[in-house]
């Protein structure tokens, strides 16, 4: 027997933001200035809460979403994602899913404060499970609980 699967969670923990970029300035907005090179390499953690939902519906098709907010290491991170799914095979144990997330960090390095957005950016991933069935994604994901179809 197929079950339905929905879910609303919460989480927190923890974000580790580590990166190493080299910004080359010649201009400032349109005006030329000396040319002046500024190397940043941090490590930022931050504290992290966020919430999920994640629900089937139609025949074999998902659908999750998930937001979040984060301070420590940064003054303040906030990021969201949504991934849509289609499950295949006679136990559902294929899968085809693309997603979009959004990024933006604000941070300060060198005396200097940075507004950083991870421009959006879009994923296709496949997957196989040779057992996987619907009431397994549930206990897998942790996104909810099992509910009989009505």
């Amino acid at each position: 027997m197929k079950f339905a699967l929905t879910g609303f969670g919460l989480y927190a923990g923890v974000r580790v933001l580590d990166f190493k970029q080299t910004l080359d300035f010649t201009k400032v907005d349109g005006i030329e200035i000396d040319r002046q090179v500024l190397d940043i390499s941090e490590t930022l953690v931050d504290g992290l809460v966020g919430a999920r939902y994640y629900t089937m519906f139609a025949d074999n098709w998902s659908f999750a979403i998930s937001g979040d907010v984060s301070a420590g290491g940064t003054e303040f991170t906030w990021g969201g994602f949504a991934v849509l799914g289609y499950h295949f095979g006679s136990r559902e144990q294929f899968g085809v899913s693309a997603g979009y997330r959004y990024l933006l960090l604000r941070f300060k390095a060198r005396d200097r404060n940075f507004d950083v957005a991870v421009e959006p950016s879009i994923a296709v991933r496949a997957e196989s499970s040779p057992s996987r069935t619907r009431s397994d994604i549930g206990t897998k994901t942790a996104f909810g609980k099992q509910q009989r179809p009505r």
